[in-house]
């Protein structure tokens, strides 16, 4: 019999092995694996049920704080911290603080897409950005912390805060969201056009001809 946990920080139980998914894509039945569930809503009665099955342990991290009824349940356990986290302090380090070690230690846990966000209008140090992607999804998060700690060479200035990513319309068909000039090529490539009018016609750009047209090619 094992222990349900329900937090709202899971980089306590960050420890061992663990395995972090969302919404149950992997069933909890390892021994000695911590199982952190993302994005899952649970019944107190789900959780006494997972909590005679599973061999260890497994976090749940909700939206919101549940409210457990059976507080003498050994199986349950609230693990909340009340006070909202907040990580501008760190996310202000990497970029300004000349202690690196002290940085470290202040990043250390933190949401690795944040810190990305933060970093990106203030470091274009291309060296860097190559070692993040060799460590992303491949090493453990503490290599990432360690690149961006020890890895950017602290400034003095105005930070550039983050801003919020806008909302994405639909792209053309094998072209990248950030490509400026997909109409333009569209536009001037009848190969490129004629692909578009088989996969999507009502992406084509205002002015181009909805009928496919003839291409020239060299043998």
């Amino acid at each position: 019999m094992g222990v349900v946990i329900f937090t709202n920080k899971p980089e306590v139980y960050r420890v061992g092995d663990f395995i972090e998914s969302a919404d149950m894509l992997y069933p909890p039945t390892g021994e000695g694996i911590t199982y952190i569930v993302y994005g899952l809503t649970m019944t107190e009665k789900d959780a006494i049920w997972w909590s005679e099955r599973v061999p260890y342990r497994l976090v749940i991290c909700p939206s919101r704080k549940p409210k457990l009824t059976k507080k003498g349940e050994r199986s349950l356990i609230l693990d909340w911290d009340e006070k909202k986290a907040s990580w501008d302090m760190a996310c202000k380090s990497i970029i300004q603080w000349v202690d690196r070690s002290r940085v470290a230690k202040a990043i250390k846990g933190a949401p690795i897409p944040l810190l990305l966000a933060w970093l990106k209008p203030n470091n274009r140090d291309i060296h860097l950005w190559r070692l993040l992607a060799d460590t992303s999804y491949t090493l453990p998060q503490r290599f990432q912390e360690a690149v961006m700690a020890y890895g950017v060479t602290p400034r003095r200035g105005r930070i550039q805060y983050p801003k919020k990513r806008k909302s994405v319309g639909e792209t053309q068909h094998g072209c990248r969201e950030s490509d400026i000039y997909v109409d333009l090529i569209v536009r001037l490539n009848e190969g490129v056009a004629n692909e578009v009018r088989e996969t999507n016609i009502d992406a084509l750009p205002k002015g181009v001809k909805k009928g496919k047209q003839h291409t020239m090619e060299w043998i």
